[in-house]
């Protein structure tokens, strides 16, 4: 959001927020916060997971307000270039590890006991295209969180490699292609006439295909 943040998990009153997962989100250019964790109410908001999601270029990464969080957890999510990574209160009801944070760690209030900082290598986030290319700081440095994060946000599966990837992609690389095209409106149809030495051939095809053809 241009004025607030991009993602708000809030509660107030006598209401209850509990187990919830955010995962594999994209979110970059807010005003305030990726994503507010904040907490208006009576009672504790419980089990919340923050896993696998890129943020980048906003206020602040992730921002707490008040410490009224039991059992949340901020695992594998890439920072970047962000005012403040993770903007939070301290308490025993947050953990914050394996995360990677670009171009340093800047975290008010939570310590990461398992940080990685190094460049993610977004494949260009001018576009917001921000997939991870083969020499990003992020490939096989994750907690394995498969149980709760199977898939990237793009639906491969994780993890690709020893590890899985941090952030909210999986880098991968597609095999050959082995699935021959598609073939239709084949013309001409049927036998040509005896004596025929030429012909106009075409073909419609799903995908680029080159053309064999026989005689025989």
């Amino acid at each position: 959001s241009r004025q607030r943040s991009g993602l708000i998990v809030s509660q107030g009153g006598d209401t209850q927020v509990r187990s919830i997962t955010v995962r594999n989100n994209i979110m970059y250019n807010n005003a305030d916060a990726g994503i507010d964790l904040t907490n208006y109410g009576s009672l504790n908001m419980q089990n919340i997971k923050v896993y696998h999601n890129t943020i980048y270029g906003s206020g602040s990464g992730i921002t707490f307000g008040y410490n009224k969080l039991t059992g949340t957890k901020i695992r594998n999510n890439i920072f970047a270039s962000s005012g403040t990574d993770i903007d939070g209160v301290s308490g025993g009801g947050i953990t914050v590890s394996s995360n990677l944070y670009w171009p340093a760690m800047n975290n008010n209030g939570v310590t990461d006991s398992s940080p990685v900082t190094g460049d993610p290598m977004f494949v260009n986030k001018a576009s917001n295209d921000v997939h991870i290319q083969a020499t990003s700081a992020a490939i096989d440095r994750g907690a394995n969180l498969v149980a709760s994060v199977p898939t990237d946000k793009d639906g491969i599966t994780r993890p690709q490699g020893s590890a899985p990837d941090i952030g909210a992609y999986e880098y991968f690389t597609p095999g050959p292609d082995t699935t021959p095209p598609f073939l239709s409106n084949g013309q001409p149809t049927g036998n040509l006439p005896a004596g025929t030495t030429s012909t106009a051939m075409s073909v419609t095809t799903n995908e680029a295909a080159g053309c064999r053809y026989s005689t025989t």
